[in-house]
């Protein structure tokens, strides 16, 4: 028996909502000492470590250095070199054209200075640390009594809800399966004209034939 399945099957639609937001966390654009931006402090190096330590920055997020091009840069330095203010070896190229947009891509300590001569002595350098996100924290492995859990499904499925078809159609009729269970003893019957029976003399209306 074929079950047979209508266009109006495929009307459920759900959104997975929460697993769309987690499976698709919104980044920060993190903009360097926000209004201020990325010039001289003037109150010194302490203006940019106070901003720093209002921020929460995670893997993924971007840094927006705004400056004008031509009056500053940043590079990306190590450790040591930050705190000698060095140019020397920096990481990466150093980016002349502002505003500039940097990704953190990995967690842990990151450091950049202005390499404008005593831009950075003054105070233009920056440290922060970044922490994994929730999305690129390894998963703990599961515990002897607790099986591990199934990924998150796409934030939007469709639900395909079949319309059955009325009973009547989903079964034999049921005059059609009397049919079929005497058609055998129709078939075994006599063909031909049934020839008539012959006439009784046996009567019992009065004045009619004798019965013996």
């Amino acid at each position: 028996m074929a079950l047979r399945v209508g266009m109006a099957g495929y009307v459920l639609l759900l959104v997975a909502g929460e697993a769309l937001l987690h499976c698709t966390e919104a980044k920060t654009i993190h903009v360097v000492g926000d209004s201020m931006g990325w010039v001289i402090p003037p109150g010194g190096a302490a203006a940019y470590t106070t901003w720093a330590s209002s921020k929460k920055f995670m893997v993924g997020d971007t840094l927006m250095f705004n400056f004008t091009t031509g009056d500053q840069d940043v590079a990306q330095v190590s450790k040591t070199a930050f705190e000698a203010c060095s140019a020397t070896n920096t990481i990466g190229s150093v980016i002349t054209t502002g505003p500039a947009n940097v990704t953190l891509v990995s967690e842990g300590d990151y450091y950049y200075i202005c390499t404008f001569s005593q831009h950075c002595t003054i105070g233009q350098k920056l440290r922060i640390t970044v922490q994994a996100s929730p999305s690129a924290s390894p998963m703990e492995g599961p515990s002897s009594s607790t099986p591990p859990s199934s990924p998150t499904p796409a934030s939007v499925a469709i639900l395909f809800v079949p319309n059955f078809p009325p009973l009547a159609e989903m079964r034999p009729f049921e005059g059609e399966l009397w049919l079929k269970e005497i058609a055998p003893v129709l078939q075994s019957l006599q063909k031909g004209p049934v020839p008539p029976s012959a006439t009784s003399p046996c009567s019992y209306i009065p004045g009619g034939g004798n019965c013996h």
